[in-house]
């Protein structure tokens, strides 16, 4: 019912805002009100190779996104998963003011959105370089938000920054009145023409009762053939609520040209990352009255080929991953954390 309900709301848009606006007094140009559909399908198949060898299919990702204008300057973006492993999230929904006066420079966006932080934790589901996030991009720092962000790319300097403000309290319930806020912002400078950029980001989050500080700096380089990317990110609960969390993330990507009947382009990958023991900040241990360990400390290397085709911002990519997990003596196998093999169908549109 809410799909049916969002297409006919769509189409109804598309045939009584085809038309472009006319000039306004101010003398702006014109504006298109048809919006921009995007999106991005994900498909599964996993099998562990140890853990008595279950396995699952899965929709990973039904996303479906919508931009558009509706004045000069002003504008607005809605994401919404239908499939999220078999659940249906809102995820970004938010209004621009974006001048036309400052070029692009300026964007101010008000509403839900990710948090301005991390590289891996920003990646979205139709770039993924591989068929799972790293810990950092799920776990450690993958965070959204209600409230205000503001982004700002400079003039003649490879700079763009980026820094928010939103509630403490979780995405699904908008109501709660608040004393503790969440901040983020983060810093990313390129190296012209080198292909090379730095990141930097800082993340303060109040998801209980203390406060929760990440800091977290990348660095990614590429060329034609070859993109190689290092991130580490630093986790500290305030109040000594629980040992420091450290999440890192090593990973290489190779990728070529190719004519296979209707592919494309070949790629590999391969990702060394890791956590130390992490707390979601809510749990605590009431005979102790410390944070518990929500997610234990684990290391895993995953390697994958990828075949791919892309035109223009369009792509298929078919990826085939293995993910060998090494933990601590004392941590249970489950199929989470299991050897595993993955393969995915991903559509990018």
């Amino acid at each position: 019912m809410i799909i049916k309900r969002l297409l006919s709301l769509l189409s109804l848009s598309l045939f009584v805002t085809g038309a472009q606006a006319a000039p306004d007094s101010t003398g702006h140009r014109s504006v298109n009100y048809v919006p921009t559909l995007g999106g991005v399908v994900r498909g599964r198949f996993e099998q562990t190779t140890n853990d008595g060898g279950k396995g699952r299919f899965a929709v990973r990702n039904a996303r479906l996104s919508v931009r558009g204008q509706v004045l000069p300057d002003f504008g607005y973006f809605i994401l919404t998963d239908f499939c999220d492993m078999g659940k249906i999230k809102i995820l970004d929904a938010y209004a621009r003011f974006a001048p036309e006066s400052l070029h692009g420079h300026l964007k101010v966006d008000m509403g839900q959105s990710r948090m301005p932080f991390s590289v891996d934790a920003s990646r979205v589901p139709g770039l993924y370089y591989f068929a799972n996030r790293s810990f950092i991009g799920k776990t450690v720092g993958n965070l959204r938000g209600v409230g205000v962000r503001v982004s700002y790319s400079f003039s003649g300097l490879p700079l763009d920054l980026e820094a928010g403000m939103f509630n403490s309290a979780t995405i699904g319930d908008h109501t709660p009145w608040q004393t503790e806020y969440c901040y983020a912002g983060k810093a990313r400078y390129t190296f012209i023409p080198t292909g090379l950029f730095a990141e930097a980001g800082f993340e303060s989050t109040y998801p209980g009762g203390i406060r929760i500080n990440n800091t977290d700096f990348c660095l990614q380089w590429h060329d034609a053939h070859w993109l190689l990317e290092a991130e580490y990110m630093y986790k500290h609960y305030t109040g000594d609520a629980a040992p420091a969390c450290h999440g890192y993330n090593f990973m290489a990507d190779w990728h070529t040209p190719v004519r296979w009947n209707m592919f494309n382009t070949f790629s590999s990958q391969i990702r060394w990352d890791g956590m130390t023991c992490h707390s979601d900040g809510k749990t605590v241990d009431e005979a102790t009255a410390k944070l518990t360990c929500t997610d234990p400390a684990r290391n895993r290397l995953t390697a994958g080929v990828t075949v791919s085709r892309i035109m223009s911002k369009y792509r298929a990519d078919i990826r085939l991953n293995y993910e060998q997990y090494f933990l601590h003596h004392d941590t249970a196998v489950t199929p989470d954390c299991a050897n595993k093999l993955c393969v995915e169908l991903s559509l990018n549109f």
